[in-house]
């Protein structure tokens, strides 16, 4: 994907995956994957602090709940993993005992996934490795619905259940300043095989942030500008330098 010599962008806060963004793939995992990613991973971080903090997790399915100690939120089957991480079973295989109101999160991802036609999300059993991971498969999952989703995983004996959760506190999924941007794309990059752009695109737009092209260098406008200068390497853009204006 050849990036733009000069382009802006006007975004919109909350911008849902792909939502008026014609230049990712819909069939591609790895874009996919990427336009997920620092979203979920924001939201994942503001979680862990607001109500996690080392609280015990406890699925109660047939009151559709799930418990952190005294709170409880409404729950989602994602999907579970077996116990030797080779083996990811969706929620719509229906692999645990739960009222069917339990499954439309994992219904939704896979009539995503015929959509799109990106087997990994329709696919009832999916054999983990050559890129998939349990957790990858709950970035997604949570990323590409449009409602809002933290989600949490809980070992079981025979498997480890993954569960996501809504009606969240608000500001857990609040737009991020340019400081924890420059964060996520940090943390991001070194551990996690995406594409450079569609996470950075894909992040700005689900913040409502502004943005431009110039030559090979997006800056975003935040309350202090981002600058991020990109090299392409046979046709595979990547950031190789940030910095706050």
């Amino acid at each position: 994907m050849a990036l733009p010599s000069a382009k802006k962008v006007k975004t919109e806060l909350h911008t849902f995956l792909l939502e008026g963004n014609r230049d990712i793939t819909r069939s591609s995992w790895k874009q996919v994957y990427s336009a997920c990613l620092g979203r979920v991973v924001g939201s994942q971080t503001s979680y862990r602090k607001a109500i996690c903090g080392g609280k015990q997790i406890t699925p109660s399915f047939f009151d559709g709940k799930v418990f952190f100690d005294d709170k409880h939120f409404p729950a989602q089957v994602i999907g579970t993993v077996s116990k030797d991480k080779s083996t990811w079973t969706w929620g719509f295989e229906k692999p645990v005992a739960a009222p069917d109101g339990c499954f439309q999160l994992a219904n939704e991802i896979k009539d995503i996934g015929r959509s799109w036609k990106l087997q990994p999300l329709e696919s009832g059993i999916q054999e983990l490795g050559r890129g998939f991971t349990a957790e990858s498969l709950a970035v997604v999952a949570v990323g590409a619905s449009k409602n809002y989703y933290c989600y949490c995983k809980i070992e079981e004996k025979d498997y480890d259940l993954y569960v996501a959760f809504s009606k969240v506190p608000a500001p857990i999924f609040g737009a991020v300043n340019a400081e924890t941007f420059f964060a996520l794309a940090a943390k991001c990059f070194p551990m996690f095989n995406v594409d450079h752009r569609v996470f950075i695109e894909s992040l700005l737009r689900w913040n409502g942030i502004p943005y431009e092209w110039k030559v090979q260098k997006l800056v975003a406008h935040f309350d202090s500008d981002v600058e991020l200068s990109f090299q392409e390497d046979h046709g595979i853009a990547s950031v190789f330098a940030m910095k706050i204006l």
